[in-house]
């Protein structure tokens, strides 16, 4: 019988139900007795014959796409994508515009054929070119606004709102001078724009490094640390989101969780709820520290007023 391999799309034959490794790119995939069963004459892919074997959680047990079913990789009886390259720095620009339209449209076929194990840097590279739309569009938008945002500022220190609250005036107005100036609002902007590429890279190895961790506390898992240094990376394409003005961060931060949790799910070939608890407890983690951090500071402001 005649299968493709989810890892590396190349087809290989099997005999029998059971465990198998391609022996194209080494990865594992699996056939069930009931699928092995089904019709072998149906057409999914180039050649007739030919059926899709993937550990993706939405199909039947052992992966196989029944005849006239359908996956979160396409539609079934089409063709099923082929694998992109590996990014590397010769044909970076040529596969920039094809990786971004694959996570965008095909998250889960995309990190499910990404080749591992792979070098981290040219996935830095894109994530930081792909990030730096986004983050121009906010600069510009907080220019434009920040006059606006200043009048508002003095406004309130006027209005005497603030006066109850200890340190608060002072510290407003320690802002509005220190941006009162255009220059110095301009400098930021141009700053921010200039440190991205720094801020993305450190984003992405610092990440990587806390996602890899609670992958590996949770259990047994295939990939390495430079690969998850690489779905954090390419997970910064939903940063593209933030050329909406006002909504697109917010857009953006829920969108990369997914893709990041996406990412880990099938680099690492984990269950999804591992994935998921990957991206979202060192956001609760941070939350509490913040919380913590927050009533401690607010306790010791209480103290010095009844002092």
């Amino acid at each position: 019988m005649i299968v493709r391999c989810p890892h590396c799309q190349k087809q290989t034959t099997v005999e029998a139900p059971g465990n198998y490794i391609c022996p194209s790119c080494s990865q594992r995939f699996k056939v069930s007795p009931e699928n092995f069963e089904w019709e072998q004459g149906a057409r999914i892919g180039d050649e007739p014959g030919g059926a899709f074997i993937s550990g993706d959680s939405n199909l039947p047990e052992g992966g196989m796409v029944p005849p006239g079913g359908s996956s979160s990789y396409g539609p079934v009886g089409g063709p099923v994508p082929e694998a992109l390259p590996d990014l590397t720095r010769e044909n970076f620009w040529s596969l920039l515009k094809p990786y971004v339209m694959r996570i965008v449209k095909m998250p889960s076929l995309f990190f499910t054929q990404m080749p591992v194990p792979g070098t981290f840097w040219p996935a830095i590279g894109y994530a930081i070119l792909v990030s730096l739309p986004g983050k121009l569009v906010e600069a510009l938008v907080g220019l434009v606004m920040s006059p606006g945002r200043m009048a508002g500022l003095e406004q309130t220190l006027k209005s005497g709102e603030l006066a109850d609250i200890p340190g608060m005036e002072e510290y407003i107005r320690m802002y509005t001078d220190m941006l009162g100036g255009g220059g110095t609002m301009s400098a930021m902007v141009i700053a921010g724009i200039v440190l991205t590429p720094l801020t993305v890279f450190l984003s992405s190895i610092v990440g990587g490094a806390v996602y890899h961790a609670i992958i590996a506390i949770l259990g047994e898992h295939d990939g390495n640390f430079e690969d998850t240094i690489r779905v954090t990376a390419y997970s910064n394409t939903a940063n593209l989101a933030r050329v909406i003005p006002f909504v697109g961060a917010s857009i953006a931060f829920i969108w990369q969780l997914v893709l990041t949790a996406i990412g880990l799910t099938k680099v690492h070939r984990v269950p999804g709820w591992k994935g998921a608890v990957a991206v979202i407890a060192p956001i609760v983690i941070c939350c509490c520290g913040f919380a913590v951090l927050g009533m401690g500071i607010a306790g010791m402001i209480g103290g010095m007023s009844a002092h």
